[in-house]
């Protein structure tokens, strides 16, 4: 489960940080190792700014996890006006699904597979272009390790 909360940084910009707690992969228990920094979104003023999107997916979550629950839940069918989405998760295949969908409309179609992991890669691939240190890039993508960020590296395409 994860928890999101509205903060400002020393500089006055606004984010949305996400706190981690256990899941399938981090499993709380005597091994358990908190994140010791938690992945920020930052918010950047106009119409696509992504604080101000995740304010409205938020607003239209269950009253009961509108602040912490799974990131991506499944979709109502046919949704009332103020919650559209379900208390349970949304799956790996339908997220899959999306991101396929998404790519069908694209130039990128048929160029490579996308998958639901392309995101993060792509992160981890541009900051490395730009310079980032190894552990400034994981600092940002989550990773416990390191050596987890060679998965999503260019060179292992």
């Amino acid at each position: 489960m994860a928890e999101f909360q509205f903060q400002t940084d020393g500089d006055g910009r606004r984010y949305v940080a996400w706190i981690e707690g256990g899941t399938k992969t981090r499993q709380p228990g005597l091994s358990f190792q908190p994140r010791t920094t938690f992945p920020r979104m930052y918010e950047t003023g106009g119409e696509r700014c992504p604080v101000k999107i995740f304010n409205m997916y938020r607003n239209h979550r269950p009253l009961d996890q509108r602040d912490s629950g799974p990131f991506y839940l499944a979709v109502i069918d046919a949704p009332s006006k103020s919650v559209w989405y379900k208390r349970s998760r949304m799956g790996k295949n339908t997220l899959g699904s999306i991101v396929q969908s998404i790519v069908a409309g694209t130039k990128l179609h048929g160029t490579k597979r996308f998958s639901n992991h392309s995101v993060r890669k792509t992160n981890v691939n541009t900051l490395q272009s730009a310079g980032f240190s190894r552990d400034q890039i994981r600092t940002v993508t989550g990773h416990r390790r390191v050596e987890s960020l060679d998965l999503y590296s260019r060179e292992n395409d």
